[in-house]
């Protein structure tokens, strides 16, 4: 039997870069990096230049957890936006979900954003 067992995730940072390295000009979203278990990093690429996103992470262990804080950010002018967060201390957790989109949705906890990008987690 699956148990959900979640703890409260907060997005620590939100770190905007005008360039960046690596990234292709094919545009879409990608994940550039990922960090330790305890901290964790993801940028979120493909984004239309200087405009406003909102971004909540979940973690996910086959089923997601809610939804943490919400944060709000304007993309780069390269089109990328970068985030850093404490991950959860439960060994049960493969990624973590990073939810983003141009509008907020009413009730953020529900994760109902536009968009998601996994963040698999490091071992």
């Amino acid at each position: 039997m699956f148990t959900k067992r979640w703890f409260a995730i907060t997005i620590l940072i939100v770190l905007l870069f005008s360039s960046l390295t690596g990234c292709g000009s094919g545009g879409g979203d990608q994940i550039v990096s990922t960090g330790a278990t305890s901290t964790t990093t993801a940028t979120v690429m493909g984004l239309d230049p200087h405009a406003l996103y909102y971004f909540a992470v979940s973690a996910y262990n086959g089923a997601s957890s809610p939804c943490s804080n919400e944060v709000q950010a304007a993309a780069s002018p390269s089109g990328t936006v970068s985030l850093i967060w404490n991950g959860v201390s439960d060994s049960t957790v493969s990624a973590y979900d990073v939810h983003y989109g141009k509008q907020s949705p009413e009730q953020h906890a529900d994760c109902s954003y536009s968009d998601v990008l996994r963040v698999p987690v490091s071992s």
